[in-house]
């Protein structure tokens, strides 16, 4: 929930690499990824950069010849009336339709602005590497005095609802419509059920961004504002980067999993897409990322031959969990 009381909006895109992979090799139909489910040996793969051709799993690419899978997940802020001209010059804007679960539109052009988007690509001899960025209008750090109006924070909150990075938003997950403006609602049982405005988040940046991402923000946020004043770039940052040191051996020693990231203190999040989970970094996350089907999950078998073999691991990417099932369940005897 942003300070105004609207939810914030996720989606997940991916480049055309990745796209006509998925097409071609029809994992968008979950029975086709059972064999990786049902396999120790054969380890599911997302197109790397050295292109679809790759016939070892040795490593995941070993040289750079063609643009590997991409994966961006953006989130988003809704803007209303309140909102004046002058902030939402500040943002990378779009409209969208606002729709609900039953396919319900609540409004055809909403004005959307870009609040944060972390960007995962397949690469080289890195195996895959996660970049965050975030609107610098997001949140605070939580050991600053507050004393500007954020997105995520209300510095003048003053009612028993007020305490830092707590998951106040409750399901369901419900949109008002009685009003001009959708307004964000959940459904509270008590003598009855009864329609309620959701609390709006308290987040605050709970690990300071490092000197180096700071340094480099300020680099590009100077040079974007040199080129256009009125850039929309220049109000974005680089939270920051992470890789695994050794893609080679992607999942190796699973329960001991930092080992094969990029050394960085403190973990890696973004606090528009993780709010109630700052202690927990990008890659770390997506180990957990497994193949779509009943008790699936991403695990490490036990070692032979000095190989590890992997289970129901879906390439770090949880893209592919979406993937339905073409075959029908079985009629029931009457």
């Amino acid at each position: 929930m942003d300070r105004q009381g609207n939810y914030v909006i996720n989606e997940i895109r991916l480049n055309p690499v990745e796209f006509k992979q998925i097409v071609e090799k029809k994992w968008y139909d979950a029975t086709n990824l059972l064999s990786f489910n049902d396999s120790t040996t054969k380890l599911f793969q997302l197109v790397c950069s050295d292109g679809i051709k790759t016939t070892t799993n040795q490593k995941y690419c070993d040289k750079y010849e063609a643009e590997g899978a991409i994966e961006v997940k953006a989130v988003w802020r809704v803007f209303d009336g309140r909102n004046t001209e002058q902030e939402k010059a500040r943002y990378y804007t779009t409209k969208r339709k606002i729709v609900s679960k039953e396919g319900e539109i609540l409004k055809e052009q909403a004005e959307l602005g870009l609040i944060g988007f972390h960007i995962m690509h397949k690469t080289s001899n890195r195996g895959w590497v996660w970049s965050t960025f975030e609107h610098i209008d997001n949140a605070p750090p939580c050991d600053a005095q507050k004393t500007t109006p954020y997105t995520l924070y209300n510095n003048e909150c003053n009612t028993g609802n007020c305490k830092e990075n707590e998951p106040y938003v409750k399901p369901p997950y419900l949109w008002d419509t009685s009003n001009e403006e959708p307004t964000a609602v959940t459904l509270e049982v008590s003598q009855g059920i009864a329609v309620k405005d959701q609390v709006p988040s308290q987040i605050c940046r709970a690990s300071s961004i490092s000197k180096s991402a700071t340094d480099r923000n300020k680099l590009w946020q100077n040079s974007l504002r040199a080129i256009a004043e009125s850039s929309v770039w220049q109000y974005y940052q680089l939270i920051g980067t992470q890789w695994l040191q050794h893609p080679e051996l992607p999942y190796s020693q699973m329960t001991g999993f930092r080992r094969n990231i990029t050394s960085r203190k403190p973990p890696l999040t973004n606090v528009a897409l993780e709010p109630y989970a700052q202690g927990v970094s990008c890659i770390i996350c997506h180990t957990s990322a497994s193949l779509p089907g009943e008790g699936s999950s991403c695990q490490l078998m036990a070692r032979q031959d000095e190989k590890d073999k992997i289970k129901a691991c879906a390439d770090f990417s949880f893209l592919m969990d979406n993937a339905q099932s073409s075959q029908q369940p079985s009629a029931q005897p009457n």
